[in-house]
């Protein structure tokens, strides 16, 4: 009975021990499963980052953000811009063979000439709530003159990065063309907005006449079905705008042209579209209501509502009170 019985608890200790080793080989192997999950997950994003960072990089048509940066330590800072829309403050500085061209008020700049913008987000200082002063880099654009090099685009080369130097994810081409097509409106500048500013004397402007946007009238029915949902049904037509404009379009297109289409929604009591030409693109403007009238900084007007697309197909919709 005792040898049966030592047999029988060495039999038991077998088995105990055979079902640990089991229990210990399936934990070693759930172990090493789930750290090279884990292992295998960080060295995806790894991946993805490396990749993310090759294709924001500090280059745009041939213009390295890297050769520039440091300009507002060196070149002169020529004129300040506000833009209404999005509420930057754009300081704009022109190294010296750009800056004496700007000076003479000539209509022709000498290859090598570059104009550098930096846009800040203004925002109230909350020691003089009245006024507004920059607060955060948005971006960085480059306007650089080569005649051989950039023929295409009227001898400027241009450069968008945002705030980190980086390019931004939209087609390069289409960044390019757009500022392109925005520019060439004045060709009588030779394609730069910027005019000479001395603060200290009363400078005479350049004479430039507003450009033009041309519209067409255009049925409900023949739009696109994604931007005809947006329209209240009273409208049977609207102004579509027929411009080179539409030809290169990218995100900061829509903003700009969003002043202008607001302008003569409020005006002609119509809506108006800005459509891109590959119909992927486009800002809608149209009235709120039009027997209510609203007051823009002590003007008559018309609460409009502002829908502009957005990457991946989202939209974004602000209504706001515009003057007529």
């Amino acid at each position: 009975r005792l040898f049966r019985l030592i047999v029988d608890v060495d039999l038991v200790v077998q088995d105990n021990r055979s079902n640990i080793m089991k229990m210990r080989n399936k934990f070693f192997l759930k172990f090493i499963f789930s750290t090279f999950r884990k292992y295998l997950v960080v060295y995806s994003l790894m991946l993805v980052s490396l990749n993310l960072n090759a294709n924001s990089s500090g280059e745009m048509n041939g213009i390295k953000f890297q050769d520039i940066k440091g300009f507002e330590n060196q070149w002169k800072l020529v004129t300040v811009r506000y833009r209404k829309d999005n509420q930057e403050l754009r300081f704009i500085y022109a190294n010296k063979k750009a800056q004496k061209a700007l000076e003479k008020g000539s209509n022709s700049y000498p290859d090598g000439s570059t104009f550098a913008k930096v846009a800040y987000l203004a925002q109230p200082d909350p020691a003089f709530e009245s006024s507004l002063s920059p607060s955060q880099v948005r971006r960085f654009q480059f306007m650089v003159k080569d005649s051989k090099k950039y023929k295409e685009s009227n001898g400027w080369g241009y450069a968008l990065f945002n705030d980190l130097g980086k390019i931004n994810p939209e087609p390069e081409k289409d960044q390019i063309m757009a500022c392109h097509s925005c520019h060439s409106i004045i060709p009588e500048r030779d394609y730069v907005f910027s005019t000479h500013r001395n603060l200290l004397n009363t400078m005479p402007q350049n004479k430039t006449h507003p450009y033009p946007i041309e519209v067409e009238e255009v049925s409900v029915s023949s739009l696109p079905e994604k931007i005809k949902q947006h329209l209240p049904k009273i409208f049977t037509y609207i102004l579509k705008v027929n411009s080179s404009l539409t030809k290169n379009v990218f995100q900061g297109t829509l903003d700009e042209i969003k002043p202008t289409l607001a302008k003569i929604t409020a005006t002609k009591k119509l809506p108006v579209l800005f459509l891109s030409d590959d119909l992927k693109k486009y800002t809608l403007i149209y009235p709120e209501d039009l027997k209510i009238e609203c007051d823009d900084e002590g003007a008559k007007g018309l609460f409009v509502v502002s829908i502009n697309s957005l990457l991946e197909e989202r939209t974004n919709k602000v209504h706001f009170c515009q003057a007529y």
